[in-house]
């Protein structure tokens, strides 16, 4: 598809009905506690899911792991989305990638959820879609689009599961979002 098709389908009764089920998913996960997040890592899957999450139901505060593992594009992004009013949480934490190095060595910060859990937030909004990957696709039919993980001792959504590339990318062109 090319940018024409993908902004009229961003605009097509078929996406309408993807992002109401989007909606529908968000609204059961506030039934369960009204006290979210939403996962930001500022690519697209996780601008379109802010953007919906923030227009139809909730105002919760975006977080970010920043893991030292980011293009420099991304910096700018986040500055940009923070100045116009993105209440995000830059969160530093200790990140191992691999046997390279580990991010924020010096950070009392052991992880993300640690993060999270501190602030006594009860569940976070993923934008991860099953046709990333094959093991994403698994997890996602074996436990859904919203389930407690207890593990994490919080409320995991993901609103976006059954979404496709194109359905991300018709929805930031057929609204004019900024993207990283």
């Amino acid at each position: 598809m090319n940018r024409k098709e993908l902004n009229e389908y961003g605009k097509s009764p078929i996406l309408a009905r993807k992002i109401d089920l989007v909606k529908r998913i968000v609204e059961k996960a506030i039934t369960k506690n009204e006290n979210w997040y939403i996962a930001f890592s500022g690519g697209k899957d996780s601008t379109v899911m802010l953007d919906i999450i923030q227009k139809c139901c909730l105002n919760a505060p975006a977080v970010w792991v920043d893991d030292e593992w980011w293009l420099p594009e991304t910096m700018e992004y986040m500055k940009r989305m923070v100045a116009c009013g993105l209440d995000l949480h830059q969160v530093q934490a200790q990140v191992k990638h691999a046997r390279f190095f580990t991010a924020h060595e010096e950070s009392n910060i052991r992880s993300g959820r640690d993060y999270t859990y501190d602030k006594g937030w009860a569940g976070a909004f993923i934008g991860i879609r099953a046709d990333e990957s094959n093991k994403r696709r698994v997890m996602l039919r074996t436990y859904g689009t919203l389930y407690y993980a207890q593990v994490n001792q919080q409320w995991q959504c993901y609103p976006l599961a059954w979404w496709s590339v194109y359905d991300v990318w018709a929805y930031i062109f057929s609204r004019g979002l900024d993207y990283n």
